[in-house]
């Protein structure tokens, strides 16, 4: 496999994307959480190489419960089936068992949970605001694509009382809703995004939303979502969770945690309900959602500006010390 190439620095910055990672040099300052004696940071899988073995069992998992879970529902009534919804609440914590199964099984990284991203929670200052940013940024991304879509006159929203106090419900939502988030997150971005990480962040990221995408293929194959029970349901789907994934995966990637991650990802299915709560007419109400046009225009403007204003690395990347730079550079 071979390694993305790094991007030039300019003028002293860091690279926008990470390339594929190597053991730090002589001189280089490793972050807090590198593995002791493994010269690696602890989002990393041990080796410093993809563990191809664990990412297949882990997607062996991950994959087949969802189908073995949903079952009844598909010999049943489908999405009207009183199964569906309890059924699918059980298939979004299948990542996370087939992780919590492949992680100490196959994988064996010196910390596991710092390796999925479960520990540790600090700087706490850092930590706080990275879960504020997951709990805020949803909801104003919602609002954007209903707003864009009203404003091409696909949906009319309403401001009824009725409808503000459902919208004021919104942080409660998200926080319990991120409860069975978490159990999607803990593989994906747990797992198997510090997995793929010697893939480099490019890649990564992008088989990261592609698999996470075809994951939702029991449930989407029912007309799930985009009302389109075949293959361009599944790969409007896939392109949502790219879009989306970029953006959790930048938050995992410089919050080193995937607590964060499942607060962004309960608030962004809280915020995609509530909100449209506040459409009152039109026929195209799912262009007022993340998951239509709309909101993949705010989605590919929410990543250019993350782009812009920050960096895809990894937050423990060991950064070369400054003499370092000078010693290696040339006269």
């Amino acid at each position: 496999m071979c390694a993305v190439p790094p991007v030039p620095s300019v003028a002293g910055m860091e690279p926008l994307l990470e390339p594929a990672p190597s053991a730090p040099a002589v001189g280089d300052r490793v972050s807090r959480d590198t593995e002791p004696g493994a010269g690696a940071p602890a989002a990393s899988p041990p080796g410093g190489r993809v563990p191809w073995r664990a990412v297949a069992a882990f997607t062996a998992i991950a994959f087949g419960l969802p189908w073995l879970v949903q079952m009844p529902v598909w010999a049943g009534e489908g999405l009207t089936d009183p199964l569906f919804l309890p059924s699918t609440l059980v298939m979004m914590f299948t990542p996370a068992l087939a992780a919590v199964i492949v992680t100490p099984w196959l994988l064996k990284p010196a910390h596991p949970a710092r390796f999925l991203g479960l520990t540790p929670v600090r700087p706490q200052g850092r930590f706080l605001r990275f879960m504020l940013l997951a709990l805020v940024a949803p909801p104003v991304l919602c609002a954007l694509a209903a707003l864009l879509a009203a404003a091409a006159g696909l949906v009319t929203l309403g401001t009824s009382p009725a409808q503000l106090l459902t919208l004021a419900t919104l942080p409660l939502f998200c926080l319990l809703v991120g409860v069975a988030a978490f159990g999607e997150e803990l593989g994906w971005r747990g797992f198997l995004m510090p997995a793929l990480r010697p893939l480099g962040t490019p890649v990564s990221l992008l088989v990261n939303g592609v698999v996470w995408g075809l994951w939702h293929a029991p449930v989407i194959l029912l007309g799930y979502n985009y009302a389109q029970p075949n293959a361009l349901g599944l790969a409007l789907m896939v392109g949502f969770t790219v879009l989306v994934g970029v953006l959790l995966g930048w938050l995992r990637m410089r919050s080193e945690s995937v607590w964060t991650c499942s607060l962004a990802h309960g608030s962004i299915n809280a915020s995609a309900g509530v909100v449209l709560v506040a459409v009152t007419t039109g026929s195209q109400v799912l262009d007022a959602s993340l998951l239509g046009w709309s909101g993949w225009v705010v989605l590919a403007v929410a990543i250019v500006l993350v782009a812009t204003l920050s960096t895809f690395r990894w937050a423990d990347t060991p950064v070369r010390s400054k003499a370092h730079r000078q010693e290696v550079s040339p006269r």
